[in-house]
């Protein structure tokens, strides 16, 4: 069985998963044949939870346009998606010889299956916070945020509109929460969940993102030194 420190909880963004009308299928060969190797060589296990990306939000679009006001039934809509993606993430992993298998809530698990994946769990939150609690759930203390953000900006005063000539390197939990506001908004691009970063402030927990660059990821999890253009945490 992997030692603590090479149990890896992790959140995948739906948006790498679907950027748009097609599945990224080259994508997500490349990240299970990365996780292939980081179980062989370095004894790493997984558990992963996917978003819904695109795919999410065009359901929730729908909802809108037909007149739905209701913000549980946007998330309740978008949860679906993010679970389709789970298991299509775990029939690739079995593909490419990675012993995985889909559970649909977070939890502990056993020692026989290298990879776990899951997706979105209750509205009011987006997909980082299931990988949060997972971690508090199995007592780690950091989850990686692989996403298609490659920086995390600051906001240009006043407005929600990200400053390209501010990227925040490091940040804190409340910081981040006051830059970004603290309501969750259904289907909304940000480079973190904000229920998942309270979860991660009340647990100890730091939360790193991850761009989607696979070899700065096969660099985080090595522990080498990393693009610091690519790796934020909070």
């Amino acid at each position: 069985m992997p030692r603590a420190e090479n149990r890896i909880v992790m959140s995948l963004s739906g948006s790498l998963i679907m950027p748009g009308c097609e599945v990224n299928t080259s994508y997500l060969i490349n990240f299970a044949d990365l996780l292939k190797v980081q179980i062989e060589e370095h004894d790493q296990s997984f558990a992963i939870v996917t978003g819904g990306g695109p795919l999410a939000r065009l359901y929730q679009e729908a909802l809108r346009k037909a007149g739905v006001t209701d913000q549980k039934e946007f998330d309740r809509v978008g949860i679906r998606p993010t679970h389709q993606n789970a298991l299509l993430l775990t029939d690739i992993l079995n593909a490419r010889g990675v012993t995985a298998e889909y559970l649909y809530y977070p939890k502990k698990h056993g020692s026989n299956v290298s990879v776990w994946l899951t997706g979105g769990t209750k509205p009011g939150q987006s997909t980082d916070a299931p990988a949060v609690d997972w971690a508090r759930m199995l007592g780690y203390r950091q989850v990686i945020n692989i996403s298609t953000t490659p920086h995390v900006y600051r906001y240009k005063p006043g407005t929600t509109i990200p400053d390209t000539q501010k990227p925040v390197r490091q940040i804190t939990h409340g910081a981040y929460l006051r830059m970004v506001g603290v309501d969750h908004v259904p289907g909304e691009n940000v480079p973190a969940g904000r229920a998942a970063i309270k979860m991660a402030r009340q647990h100890n927990i730091d939360f790193i993102v991850v761009g989607s660059d696979l070899q700065n990821l096969t660099n985080v999890l090595n522990g080498k030194l990393f693009l610091d253009y690519h790796f934020h945490f909070f």
